[in-house]
């Protein structure tokens, strides 16, 4: 566009009002000026035009860019909170009572598969929840705390490699010592609950409890 407006000025130089060549004629200076003036305006015009239109497709490409990252912080910004909400619907349940504990539980395992960023958590969670049950809880006997039992053992099972190694020790520990009579605390151990501690201490390792054997087993047991 520069190369067309430069071309048209020499041609606009060359002639005069007539449309004639002026090279056959004797050039008046301040003629000359006026048209070079002319000229060069309107190659500043035609100029300004195309700053003026590669300005205005920068900015709208800029404030498209500045959208979308926008949409995309406030998108990110939802799935946080979405996040939350769930996690904190999961953990609430946990806060006491059978009934709400049953709840929790149900939350947990359907929600497994959608959200992996809160396995661990829950992992820690439901750990604490066997604990409590075994040896912190009021020694009554309790049809239903022992469904919820079950099924937290269930999860902890098939994701054993998830638990902390200090949560796993200490898991492991409650498990022998509330099958061995030593905890007279949390849930009465009947000879059915005893079949099952001992199934599950099997199916966790723990007689590898020990320090020296933990340390030893822990690769097999830790995605680490």
């Amino acid at each position: 566009m520069v190369h067309a407006a430069c071309l048209i000025a020499l041609s606009v130089l060359l002639q005069d009002g007539s449309g004639q060549n002026t090279l056959a004629k004797p050039i008046d200076t301040y003629d000359l000026i006026f048209r070079v003036l002319g000229v060069a305006g309107s190659i500043l015009l035609a100029l300004g035009g195309v700053i003026g239109y590669l300005l205005n497709r920068y900015w709208a490409a800029r404030d498209r860019d500045i959208g979308r990252r926008e949409r995309k912080l406030a998108g990110k910004d939802a799935e946080r909170a979405k996040l939350r909400d769930v996690l904190y619907e999961s953990l609430k349940w946990f806060e006491g009572g059978t009934q709400n504990r049953s709840i929790g539980i149900a939350v947990v395992r359907t929600s497994w598969e959608l959200h992996p960023e809160f396995h661990k958590l829950w992992i820690e969670v439901l750990a604490n929840q066997v604990i409590y049950l075994l040896a912190a809880q009021e020694p009554k006997d309790r049809p239903h705390e022992n469904e919820n039992l079950r099924r937290i053992m269930e999860t902890l099972l098939r994701e054993s490699a998830l638990i902390d190694t200090e949560t796993y020790r200490i898991l492991c520990d409650t498990i022998r010592r509330k099958s061995n009579g030593e905890i007279t605390e949390g849930l009465p151990l009947t000879p059915n609950l005893k079949n099952r501690l001992d199934q599950w201490a099997t199916d966790l390792k723990c007689s590898y409890c020990g320090v020296a054997a933990e340390q030893a087993n822990a690769p097999d047991r830790r995605h680490e």
